[in-house]
């Protein structure tokens, strides 16, 4: 199966922040494999100065290359949901791995083609609450490259 989407307002807009609910979120690239991080760390930091007693799904993955969302990961809304903890003012870490999607690609088994990608996270608060649903996403803190 091959998409070609149009760029994307999923990471950025304003329906999903990084800072919602008493938390913030922040990722940063960590690990090496040669010059190339194979890791991301996921922060949950509270913000209000109370304590964050919640659940989400787990962390997805969204690539863009050129403004263009190339690859989504895993599927946030049916995932089973994890318990998320955070003390007043603490802060909770996750370190998730790198896995680029290539099942919307015309190659597929190639992966992602060489070049630079940005790369963001994604997860849903509170899912099946009933309630609004509630996601975060932010960006990694440094460019993704793959290839030379």
């Amino acid at each position: 199966m091959s998409r070609t989407l149009g760029h994307s307002s999923i990471p950025g807009g304003p329906q999903v922040r990084s800072e919602r609910s008493g938390l913030r979120l922040e990722a940063e690239a960590t690990g090496d494999d040669g010059d190339t991080a194979v890791g991301v760390t996921v922060t949950f930091t509270e913000t209000e100065g109370d304590p964050v007693d919640t659940t989400r799904t787990p962390i997805s993955q969204i690539w863009l290359k050129n403004g263009r969302v190339v690859g989504a990961g895993s599927d946030v809304w049916s995932d089973p949901a994890e318990d998320l903890q955070v003390g007043a003012e603490g802060k909770v870490s996750t370190t998730v791995p790198l896995e680029p999607d290539s099942t919307c690609l015309e190659d597929p088994e190639a992966g992602l083609p060489s070049g630079k990608y940005v790369l963001y996270v994604l997860t849903e608060l509170d899912p099946g609450s009933g309630g609004d649903r509630q996601f975060m996403s932010v960006e990694v803190s440094s460019e993704y490259v793959i290839g030379g």
